[in-house]
């Protein structure tokens, strides 16, 4: 006889379906992982454009500050670009909370005014986060769209590994 189990409709069904779930948890997790690669490197491709000098030979190399010797004098009015990322990071949190509890509201209770204000509340975030970034901060608005995006991925990740393991 082969191996094999009765589902759910008194059907027989080979295990080999039970190894396709382990394949697919491996092949969720090697694509979470590239994707979190591309958008590190994708970031730091970004942000470190900032560093770059071209010299008069058409050369280009990468200062650095915290890895020269002597630090480069810098422009009293610039700002840091980080504080745009923690800006948007701050912003995709609460992005991701509105989600969650618009989506404990779809699925568990009937839909009132509150979950109005919540859809309403997670379309203007990333506007006035963003527009924040381009008006205050000059040049932290990729920052800041790098920070949105990388803290819902990130709560995305740890609410599905969170799951797995109540499971």
């Amino acid at each position: 006889m082969r191996s094999a189990r009765i589902n759910h409709m008194g059907r027989y069904v080979p295990k080999t379906y039970n190894n396709r779930r382990v394949l697919r948890l491996i092949a969720g997790s090697i694509i979470t992982v590239v994707l979190a690669a591309v958008v590190v490197f994708i970031s730091l491709f970004f942000g470190l454009r900032t560093y770059e000098v071209r010299d008069p030979d058409g050369t280009i190399r990468l200062e650095i500050p915290w890895l020269m010797d002597e630090p480069p004098e810098r422009d009293e009015n610039a700002r840091s670009p980080f504080v745009g990322f923690i800006l948007g990071a701050a912003a995709g949190i609460v992005q991701f909370w509105l989600v969650s509890t618009l989506y404990k509201k779809t699925t568990r209770e009937s839909l009132d005014r509150t979950a109005a204000i919540v859809v309403i509340s997670q379309l203007l975030i990333p506007l006035i986060v963003l527009l924040t970034a381009v008006i205050l901060l000059r040049g932290s608005l990729l920052w800041a769209a790098i920070g949105i995006t990388a803290s819902l991925i990130v709560c995305a990740i740890s609410r599905v590994v969170s799951a797995r393991q109540k499971k």
